[in-house]
C-alpha cells in the first residue's frame, strides 16, 4: 500500500494538525473555535489536497460569503490565511495562494457613547448616600461627553461637612 505524503493529504487532515498546533501554542479558546469553524467551511467547500489549492479556489470560497458582514469575512480570511501560512511554513505548499487575495478592509470603529439623558437617568438611580459611587460615575462620564481634550475639569464633591472641588 502506497503511503500518502503530507503534501497530498486532504485539507481536512491538515486543518486538524494546524488546530492541534494552535492549541499547543496556547492560543485562546475563542481563536481556536473561530478558526475551527471557518476552516471547517473551507474543508466542506474544497476536497482536494492542500498543494493543489489555488487562488481561484479561495476566491470562489470567499465569494460564497459576500452576504456576511465585513468583520465576519475578514475573520474568515484571517483563519484561512493563517492556515495557509502554517502549511507553507511546513513546506506543504510551494507558495501561499492567499498572498494573491485582496483582503477585506474594515472601517475604523466609531466611538460608542451614551446619550446625555441616559447617563442622567443612571446618575439619578444612584442613592444620595452613595457619594463615592456617584463621583466615580460622574468622573467616568464627564470627560466623554463634553469637556475639551486637555482642558481642566472641576468636580464638586458634596460631603456632609463641606463642598470641595477636585
Amino acid at each position: 500500500m502506497e503511503q500518502i505524503t503530507m503534501r497530498e493529504q486532504s485539507v481536512e487532515k491538515l486543518v486538524a494538525a494546524f488546530l492541534t498546533d494552535l492549541a499547543h501554542a496556547n492560543r485562546s479558546q475563542l481563536t481556536h473555535h473561530a478558526y475551527a469553524t471557518d476552516l471547517a467551511q473551507l474543508c466542506a467547500f474544497y476536497h482536494g489536497p492542500v498543494n493543489a489549492m489555488t487562488t481561484e479556489v479561495l476566491r470562489d470560497f470567499f465569494h460564497t460569503h459576500l452576504h456576511l458582514s465585513p468583520a465576519t469575512r475578514a475573520r474568515k480570511q484571517a483563519a484561512v490565511a493563517r492556515f495557509l501560512t502554517w502549511a507553507h511554513q511546513h513546506e506543504l505548499l510551494d507558495s501561499n495562494p492567499m498572498l494573491k487575495i485582496e483582503r477585506v478592509k474594515l472601517d475604523q470603529p466609531q466611538p460608542r457613547g451614551m446619550e446625555r439623558d441616559q447617563i442622567e437617568r443612571i446618575l439619578k438611580a444612584i442613592p444620595a448616600e452613595c457619594q463615592r459611587d456617584r463621583l466615580s460615575s460622574v468622573c467616568s462620564w464627564r470627560p466623554a461627553c463634553g469637556s475639551a481634550k486637555g482642558s481642566p475639569c472641576t468636580w464638586r464633591i458634596l460631603t456632609s461637612r463641606s463642598t470641595m472641588s477636585i
